[in-house]
């Protein structure tokens, strides 16, 4: 090592402050080679903390059986789950906080790399009313509607300013939440109009109580 990592004034010697230090590392080391080692096994059995981050839309309680189904299959591997904004959570893994995420991704990007992208499903995001609601769909009428949307930092969210404002018009917000089982309990009761996954709104506890609108392209 190039250091004295030995105390030699007594007997017998001992490890001096910095030997302790190397030593406590050196152990890290060692278990991370054996860490490294298992991956390459066949028949090693998967372990360890698996940290997986969530996009707040994909939150949700259907989520629940294919966790459970993971740990009986997998014992030794410990889940540990977040929730956050796609941005954020894209942040965390190239910051190495996070092994792997399920994200919202427009149509034809990917995650900066070295990230690697996997689709795993797709649906599409529709602007949507209570079904009593008498906004029309063109970009004067939801420039006049309140919205019920993500806070700042949701890129969906930002593509909507977006868009607005290339029609002329300015976003009014009249509520900010990540869930969105409550923006569609909202925009249900009349409170505004948002966005919504097609496959959430389709379900049959929200599809008789709202409408979609389709502003023409700007």
């Amino acid at each position: 090592m190039g250091a004295e990592l030995l105390d030699r004034s007594v007997k017998p010697p001992r490890l001096n402050s910095l030997g302790s230090r190397v030593l406590e590392q050196a152990r890290d080391l060692l278990q991370r080679t054996e860490a490294l080692k298992s991956l390459t096994s066949s028949d090693a059995e998967p372990h360890g903390l698996l940290r997986v981050g969530l996009a707040h839309a994909l939150a949700e309680g259907t989520l629940i059986e294919p966790i459970q189904a993971l740990a009986e299959k997998f014992p030794k591997v410990r889940l540990r789950l977040s929730s956050e904004l796609t941005g954020e959570l894209i942040n965390r893994l190239l910051a190495g906080e996070l092994d792997v995420a399920a994200v919202l991704l427009p149509e034809g990007k990917t995650a900066p790399p070295p990230l690697l992208t996997t689709i795993i499903a797709s649906d599409r995001m529709e602007i949507v009313q209570g079904a009593a609601g008498n906004v029309d769909g063109n970009w004067k009428s939801l420039g006049r509607a309140p919205w019920v949307l993500n806070p700042p930092g949701c890129f969906l969210r930002a593509n909507l300013i977006d868009r607005m404002e290339r029609a002329g018009f300015t976003l009014m917000i009249a509520a900010e939440v990540h869930n969105m089982h409550m923006q569609l309990a909202f925009v249900q009761s009349g409170y505004g109009v948002g966005l919504a996954t097609r496959s959430l709104y389709c379900q049959d506890s929200f599809y008789r109580f709202v409408k979609v609108l389709h502003p023409p392209v700007v």
